[in-house]
């Protein structure tokens, strides 16, 4: 029978986004095997489309598994899908004690919080908070308690996107000064100065130096944020315009 395997990443986007290549590296090795990828509803549509993810599961943990009876059907879901290997990128204690309690049989992740020295047989010490590697590289670490060992930077990152989204967001920056027609000669780079707060991030004026130094190599730069960072963008961009 062909592995059933789970990758499970239940937080951000920009997190997410760096785990594909996980998958990339999981499908090179068990080209036959079924791939589940775990995710947030907000990320679904990001993963749900790559062509070497056959399935992506929703984690729901303030909706359809909160609470007790949230954790019961979590287990229950779960043990339906008969998961021989599940790879945690990122670990929180209700989806590892599920993934325990239903008895997966190679339980990976990272080795940082108590609660995963308990539920996983096949963990790594990991610190990411210290930043010692790229999120990349650190999410292929786990990889190698398969035997799988992946260089930096070796695999790309990879997100899918409609063609009606895609004419959305062309539309939208062009609406706000993009000139697609000078992608000969130049990329547009998008610059996100925010962060959750889970790692080290860099100081305001790395960021300002950094675009900068695109703008001098003649790119575009796109400078985006969330909701709670419009304070942030708005001094870098002060800042640039000194």
């Amino acid at each position: 029978a062909y592995p059933r395997i789970l990758v499970a990443r239940p937080d951000r986007i920009g997190d997410v986004i760096l785990s594909t290549p996980v998958i990339s590296a999981l499908h090179r090795q068990y080209p036959n095997a079924h791939i589940t990828f775990l995710v947030r509803d907000f990320v679904a549509p990001l993963v749900r489309a790559l062509p070497e993810v056959d399935a992506v599961f929703v984690y729901d943990p303030e909706g359809r598994h909160s609470g007790l009876r949230g954790f019961v059907r979590l287990l229950e879901e779960l043990k339906a899908q008969r998961f021989q290997i599940s790879i945690v990128l990122h670990s929180v204690f209700k989806l590892a004690a599920a993934l325990f309690g239903v008895g997966v049989p190679n339980r990976i992740g990272p080795l940082s919080k108590i609660h995963s020295y308990v539920f996983y047989n096949r963990g790594t010490r990991q610190r990411r908070s210290l930043v010692e590697m790229h999120e990349a590289d650190y999410n292929l670490h786990l990889l190698r308690k398969l035997g799988i060992r992946v260089g930096s930077h070796q695999i790309p990152t990879q997100i899918a996107v409609s063609e009606e989204r895609r004419k959305f967001a062309r539309d939208w920056l062009s609406d706000a000064g993009w000139n697609p027609s000078e992608g000969q000669r130049s990329r547009l780079v998008a610059v996100h100065p925010g962060m959750g707060g889970s790692a080290l991030n860099w100081p305001e004026n790395y960021y300002v130096d950094l675009i900068r130094s695109l703008k001098r190599e003649g790119h575009q730069v796109l400078l985006t944020g969330g909701p709670a960072e419009g304070f942030l963008l708005e001094r870098i961009v002060l800042e640039l315009n000194k």
